[in-house]
């Protein structure tokens, strides 16, 4: 049974194969592996795009962003699963396994062949959490911390067999260009409006709101040698003149 470790385990159980690979022993001789779960979906999109003749490390490193290290682990489980062969060429599982109506089946099929039976009827349901599922692995297949970890974390993911919401990319809606205001005055005749009648009454009414004062100044010029009786006289002719301003 197998699984694919992305980090190395750093425990006596630790062993490398031929090619760096960490791989971690069990007292049973069993070899558990582990894949990240961004790993698993990145991949099987890129596979439901267009399925590659061959998966290569270089393949896995540049679908997912990822060390060759960690791609080379990564092929590892995905021929353990069934979803490679030996040449690291796609099976029919994996046809399946990238079609969304056969996913859950798929990893229901891969847990039945590769899970203990005393894993699969300890821990059956989609409720199960990842301590008591790690714990398992701590306890019964001799794991340390981190593989026990990685280990529940692949098994969780088989058992819940949900499929990722794919986020699609977001579409700018185009703004509709504006209609023309039509103008409210259309078919009507415009009128001109009359300012100068304005004008000219404000005009006459400032007109005759104004009234003109007249001030004389008169000046007198009387002659020392005339008389009373003369200059009486003057005063009297001037007051029958004045009379008509």
């Amino acid at each position: 049974m197998l699984f694919d470790f992305i980090a190395p385990v750093l425990d006596e159980r630790v062993s490398k194969n031929e090619k760096g690979l960490s791989m971690v022993k069990t007292a049973s001789k069993d070899t558990f592996y582990s894949i990240p779960t961004g790993t698993w979906y990145m991949l099987r999109e890129k596979f439901k795009q267009k399925l590659p003749n061959t998966v290569t490390v270089n393949y896995v490193s540049s679908a997912v962003n990822i060390e060759d290290a960690a791609s080379s682990a990564a092929l590892l489980t995905l021929k353990s699963f069934g979803i490679l062969n030996s040449n690291n060429e796609p099976t029919d599982l994996a046809y399946d396994w990238r079609d969304d109506e056969k996913y859950e089946e798929v990893c229901t099929g891969i847990l039945n062949k590769e899970y203990p039976q005393e894993l699969l009827d300890l821990y059956h349901s989609k409720d199960s959490t990842l301590p008591e599922v790690k714990s398992w692995f701590t306890r019964a297949g001799k794991l340390g911390d981190s593989a026990a970890t990685k280990a529940a974390r692949t098994y969780l993911l088989l058992l819940n067999g949900k499929l990722k919401d794919v986020k699609k990319p977001k579409v700018e809606a185009t703004a509709k260009p504006k209609q023309a205001t039509k103008p409210t005055n259309v078919g009507k005749k415009a009128y001109p409006v009359n300012t100068h009648s304005n004008e000219t009454e404000t005009k006459h009414t400032t007109e005759r709101d104004f009234s003109a004062k007249l001030h004389l100044d008169i000046q007198i010029h009387i002659s020392p040698d005339s008389s009373a009786d003369q200059i009486d006289k003057i005063f009297e002719s001037m007051s029958k003149h004045l009379k008509g301003l």
